[in-house]
């Protein structure tokens, strides 16, 4: 396995540990900076921005061939966050275990959006094809349904809810990823926010236990995890 950690000048040891700590609890890049620090090794909150930024869309990317299988019944829904003061949109979709399926980030919510994402979700190898899709009313999903079954990407007799009260289970696990974007003080830059999101998702995927081999409530499992894919030492 080619080194990932080449040319760094801390061990892949400490890079994980900040980069795991950052992605999933609510912490500070300060906060992450001092606890490392207080272990004997001095680094800057910025070195720990940079690991973030460098190894989370690494780590989104190594995770997919880990994936547990979707059920056919999906969740659809957008929330917001503020990208230097503007509002942006997260586009998320879980199954009906509450396994995350993918996200996208987007400047709009209108139809190309939801069109580019359900595209996006419908690609990934752990994702089953969907006989039930669960969305709000926005009718960009409804008319980005029509659009994918008239291109038979979707199954022409899916069934489409539109209920708001449904979509509770996502609505709820929109909050793991809205708690940590509100201690990261939001975002400046678009491709920032897209390459912590994908580790702030990659992580909560791994926490809720959607990883083969890897326990729910299991940290130790969670810590080897995280090293084995990047071929560091266990």
């Amino acid at each position: 396995m080619k080194n990932q950690f080449k040319g760094r000048h801390f061990t892949s040891e400490i890079i994980l540990f900040c980069l795991r700590w950052y992605l999933q609890s609510p912490l500070s890049y300060q906060q992450v900076a001092d606890l490392v620090t207080e272990r004997g090794f001095a680094v800057n909150k910025s070195t720990v921005w940079r690991w973030v930024q460098h190894y989370a869309p690494k780590l989104r990317y190594k995770l997919t061939k880990y994936l547990k299988s979707s059920t056919t019944v999906h969740h659809y829904d957008e929330t917001y966050i503020k990208i230097r003061g503007k509002l942006r949109y997260l586009y998320r979709a879980i199954d009906s275990n509450g396994n995350t399926l993918d996200f996208i980030l987007s400047v709009k919510k209108d139809k190309s959006s939801a069109i580019q994402f359900l595209k996006r979700v419908l690609s990934q190898d752990h994702v089953a094809r969907p006989g039930t899709i669960v969305t709000d009313k926005n009718p960009s999903y409804s008319a980005a349904i029509k659009f994918l079954k008239a291109a038979k990407m979707l199954k022409s007799n899916l069934r489409h809810v539109k209920y708001k009260r449904k979509n509770n289970i996502l609505e709820a696990d929109h909050r793991f990823v809205k708690r940590r974007i509100r201690y990261s003080l939001w975002f400046q830059e678009f491709h920032c926010a897209q390459r912590t999101i994908a580790g702030y998702e990659s992580m909560h995927m791994i926490r809720k236990g959607q990883v083969r081999y890897v326990g729910k409530n299991d940290p130790i499992s969670q810590k080897r995890f995280v090293q084995n894919i990047f071929g560091a030492a266990a």
